[in-house]
């Protein structure tokens, strides 16, 4: 859905930072989790750009419509097996819908142009569609220690995604089922 999407490298000092608060906010959320996920984001993940800056971009495109919920539940699961029967309480012959968000700034993810980018696609091809698509929001690059409170939603970033996605995958493969409150 989202053609020439580009990386925009991000400086060295600024993406060791971000990396190294990310990392604080995992911790933060770590005794939530059953089973338990591990931190491994490393600066060295991050490939270098002509200009000496960091690539932080992991995906073509920002969205992908996907025909089957069971085969993203699957990839998902393949790339992070602490998820594998966490995932089973959607329809596997759903549609899906996949946004894939780069950024690697705290909180970043709930302001604008993420929310206005998830607002738009999934209402329009989630929600309005003939048939209604499962919506999924992946962040790579997030911790879930963000989220303090998964059913408070006094943001509004979280009052969007809330409202339009399913779930949430975050770094090291922390999903969130937004509908129900559930850490998985």
């Amino acid at each position: 859905l989202s053609s020439n999407a580009g990386s925009r490298p991000q400086p060295e000092a600024k993406l060791r930072d971000w990396i190294s608060r990310q990392s604080e906010l995992f911790d933060n959320g770590r005794g939530i989790l059953d089973p338990p996920a591990h931190f491994s984001m490393r600066f060295e993940d991050f490939p270098p750009s002509s200009s000496g800056n960091r690539h932080v971009t992991t995906a073509k495109n920002v969205f992908y419509l996907i025909d089957r919920w069971g085969d993203l539940r699957n990839v998902l699961e393949l790339a992070y097996p602490r998820l594998q029967g966490g995932l089973s309480a959607w329809d596997d012959e759903q549609l899906c819908l996949l946004y894939v968000s780069n950024s690697v700034l705290p909180g970043r993810i709930f302001g604008d142009p993420f929310t206005g980018q998830i607002a738009a696609f999934a209402t329009v091809f989630g929600r309005l569609d003939d048939r209604s698509r499962m919506v999924v929001a992946y962040f790579p690059h997030q911790a879930h220690g963000q989220i303090t409170d998964p059913l408070r939603h006094d943001n509004k970033g979280m009052a969007i995604m809330a409202e339009l996605t399913d779930l949430l995958v975050f770094h090291a493969g922390v999903g969130l089922d937004l509908q129900k409150g559930r850490w998985i």
